[in-house]
């Protein structure tokens, strides 16, 4: 490490003094600059026992019967001193040495080194290489010391890339270093050889791993084995390979948009030579290259959720060529170019966390810096900045500001004929009229960004298309179709690694299951969301997710649980500065205290929410609360308040051409009508709310006003209606397992039966809710017995018990019984 580094390492290890954070740091040797207090641990080599287990495995997969060895193998084990690497390179050859051989040729190998000791170098490991090294052949020893210049893996398609011709500059830097060109044939006799002395170690197909002690040995042996001028020619190649790594990246950052599974491949396995040559990149202040590397590597590593380490590289970066931009402009235009890269990044990051006014003012620096340049060359990156911008006001909810930014990015993207970044700008349009419900022009903006990027064949960037496109379809209550996008933009990102981007689309399919009631699934994806998020360290996407399960928990009436999802969710919004996101959440907890009759606690909840949604000029969501706010006054019976609540909320809805959402003020309006023994009125707004919900093919919500509107017969005293109008309503719940209503609704039922007299049928009807509040609904027994008991009293126990027995097929017995024959004592007394 240089003087610089250990000095960053140190004031980072000093800032987490008093914390619960552990930190392990490997080294050869004691590190006497580290003065923040530390506690080294000594590993020596493998105990004997280890040593003879290795060395047994690494003698039989030689061929070589360790049963016939001589005593002094063991002499041999010891002087290897216990390094795995010493065993494997040294130990197959007892298949033509005996282990007398091989230790004498050893010792001679120490006493040459004796003098030459690197610290923290072991000795025993220099020499058996050296060894190992002087058995291969003169080809080999030639060639093999360029692997010095790689870290971990090397690819024979890469060397001989790099090698094979004399005509171009790579081939002419590696003739300049060993004095000829190699091709593929060559490079795979060297690389195999080195493989059956176990020098390396072949992964598959062209790979081969390199021991991490074994590009310091090959170094070494660079230095020694070339020519007089040796230094300067290999900076040289060293440089070229720098290039050509530089070339690698930016090959494999365009082929993730056609071909991202073989380009995700290749950086990945390239992945430990890409960070050597970015380190020499800074190191030698090569920015272009060092910006080629960081970007392929940086749309990897977000793709495969490794984010955290993503900005470690930048940040590095970053405190290399100053974070301050007067210091970058100072290293260059190519030092510009980097910095604004990473700056980028930063506020791309700062976006993503809610951090909006940091994002925006980055981008604005930038922005006003390439504008200054008044170079046209500049306005791909120009455009990009209108683009952040776009999606900084976006995100601030200044729509039309934010459509602005976009359509200036598209002219000059679609002046240049870049259709590819003008399919970002038409997504981005798309998610500005989603967001202003605008649904029919946002699936035309999400279609033509699909067409482009399909037609590149970047299926990666076409799945944020079809994630939208399932958001439009889910909007417009189109479920299946909805599943279908999401499904698909869902195995794109998986099969990418991006699990990120796939949490986005298990919320969204949460939200899909939700709507369709089915509660576990839906509690299911956003569990597997949330815990991506939370893994992830994205607490504000978290949030969302936190909310959406405090709506399942509130739909199953689990109040206390869906208090504490949407409270986690509001303080992470309240931290992040996001009041329009916590209005959401105000909102929810508003619904909680409502549900549990607490008015004042839900009004306070709604108002503050309210205020929220109207200071953004958002009254689409301002009329959910509207309509929450005319609930509480209707509870309150305050129905003049609450009728004008529920007819802003109409209004609103209505003119956003949103008749689903006026179902419910229709509904609510029907219920006030009702209150007030307006019956006719309340019919008419039921029947408005029916016709919506059926043609929407909501019949779960279609079932409410079926049992209002039997209400509303039973109170004409049209009690055959009435009926019909229950036995829809009991269908439809009975379908949807909601216990509750089903229980209701058989009350209301068995009610309607009573007023005509017809007690035998209550009686089954009552029958009927005893056994579904036993099996799902407990609460409800009581309310069961008692009716049972009304029953018994008119209809005597004979009868009673006939039709019990012909309805159930057994005879009404045991605590049942008991309880029923108790409460109609309790009546007859009463009486």
């Amino acid at each position: 490490m240089t003087g610089e580094e250990r000095k960053e390492l140190k004031g980072f290890l000093k800032a987490l003094r008093g914390g619960k954070n552990w930190v392990l740091i490997t080294s050869r040797r004691e590190e006497a600059w580290l003065d923040c207090g530390y506690t080294l641990l000594n590993l020596g080599g493998l105990r004997e026992e280890e040593v003879e287990e290795l060395a047994g495995k690494i003698l039989q997969t030689a061929g070589v019967d360790k049963g016939k060895l001589p005593q002094e193998y063991l002499e041999l084990l010891k002087l290897l001193g216990g390094h795995p690497l010493s065993l494997r390179v040294v130990l197959p050859h007892l298949k033509t040495q005996t282990p007398l051989q091989l230790i004498e040729a050893l010792r001679q190998g120490l006493d040459t080194f004796a003098g030459e000791e690197e610290e923290g170098r072991d000795k025993s490991l220099t020499v058996s290489l050296d060894y190992s090294f002087s058995k291969l052949s003169e080809k080999a020893r030639k060639h093999l010391p360029f692997l010095g210049l790689f870290s971990e893996r090397v690819n024979v398609v890469w060397l001989y890339t790099l090698s094979e011709s004399p005509d171009n500059e790579f081939g002419q830097a590696y003739q300049g270093v060993f004095g000829e060109n190699l091709q593929k044939d060559d490079w795979l006799a060297i690389l195999n050889e080195a493989t059956t002395a176990s020098i390396l170690e072949h992964l598959g197909s062209t790979i081969y791993k390199i021991h991490p002690a074994l590009p310091w040995f090959l170094r070494k042996r660079l230095n020694q084995e070339v020519v007089a001028d040796a230094q300067q020619r290999i900076t040289e190649l060293e440089k070229k390979l720098l290039i050509g790594y530089a070339y690698l990246a930016d090959d494999s950052n365009e082929k993730l948009i056609n071909n991202a599974e073989l380009a995700s491949f290749i950086l990945r396995v390239e992945e430990p030579n890409l960070l050597q040559n970015l380190r020499l990149a800074e190191q030698q202040q090569r920015w272009t290259q060092a910006q080629a590397i960081l970007q392929a590597l940086g749309k990897v590593y977000k793709r495969l959720g490794r984010k955290p380490e993503f900005k470690a590289l930048q940040q590095r970066a970053l405190n290399q060529i100053g974070i301050q931009l007067k210091e970058a402009k100072a290293k260059g235009k190519d030092a510009f170019y980097f910095w604004m890269y990473l700056r980028f990044e930063e506020a791309t990051e700062a976006l993503l966390c809610a951090d909006l006014e940091a994002a925006r003012a980055i981008y604005q620096e930038i922005l006003g810096e390439l504008i200054g340049f008044n170079d046209s060359s500049m306005n791909d990156k120009i455009a990009s900045g209108y683009h952040q911008l776009g999606m900084v006001a976006q995100k601030q909810r200044q729509f039309e500001q934010a459509q602005q930014y976009y359509l200036k990015a598209l002219k000059i993207f679609e002046g240049t004929g870049d259709l590819y970044q003008a399919a970002n700008d038409y997504h981005q349009l798309g998610m500005v009229a989603e967001e202003q419900r605008q649904f029919e022009q946002a699936q035309q903006y999400y279609l033509k960004a699909l067409k482009i990027f399909e037609d590149a064949g970047d299926l990666y960037a076409a799945a944020s298309d079809y994630h939208q496109l399932g958001r439009v379809a889910y909007q417009q209550r189109q479920f299946e179709q909805a599943q279908q996008y999401l499904l698909k933009a869902l195995k794109i990102f998986e099969d990418a690694g991006d699990f990120y981007n796939a949490a986005g689309n298990y919320h969204q399919l949460g939200k899909v299951a939700y709507q369709q009631r089915q509660f576990e699934q839906a509690q299911q994806y956003y569990l597997k969301a949330l815990k991506i998020y939370e893994d992830a360290g994205y607490l504000h996407d978290a949030a969302s997710d936190y909310h959406q399960l405090g709506i399942v928990a509130e739909e199953k009436r689990q109040f206390e649980q869906a208090q504490q999802y949407y409270l986690k969710a509001l303080k992470i919004f309240e931290n992040a500065g996001n009041l329009y996101n916590a209005a959401s959440d105000y909102h929810q907890l508003g619904n909680v205290a409502y549900q549990q009759r607490q008015f004042e606690q839900a009004q306070q909840y709604y108002l503050k929410a309210l205020k929220i949604f109207e200071d953004a000029g958002d009254f689409y969501n301002a009329a959910t609360v509207y309509y929450s706010l005319g609930n509480v006054a209707y509870q309150q019976r305050q129905f003049e308040q609450a009728q004008q609540y529920y007819l802003k909320a109409l209004k609103i809805y209505e003119n956003a051409g949103n008749l689903y959402n006026a179902a419910s003020d229709y509904h609510q309006l029907g219920n006030v009508a009702y209150q007030q023994r307006q019956f006719e009125q309340a019919q008419q707004y039921y029947l408005k709310a029916l016709k919506i919900y059926e043609n929407a093919g909501d019949f779960y919500n279609a079932a409410g006003d079926y049992h209002q509107l039997g209400m509303v017969a039973y109170e004409q005293q049209q009690f055959d209606v009435a009926i019909s109008y229950y036995q829809k309503t009991f269908g439809i719940y009975e379908q949807f397992q909601d216990w509750y209503w089903v229980s209701h609704i058989l009350v209301q039922w068995g009610k309607v039966l009573e007023a005509q007299s017809n007690y035998p049928q209550a009686l089954r009807i009552y029958i009927r809710g005893l056994a579904i509040a036993i099996e799902h609904l407990q609460k409800f027994i009581g309310t069961y017995i008692y009716l049972l008991a009304r029953m018994l009293g008119f209809l005597g126990e004979n009868e009673f018990e006939a039709i019990w027995r012909e309805f159930t097929g057994s005879d009404c017995a045991g605590k049942v019984r008991e309880a029923i024959w108790k409460a109609r004592d309790g009546l007859n007394e009463e009486g």
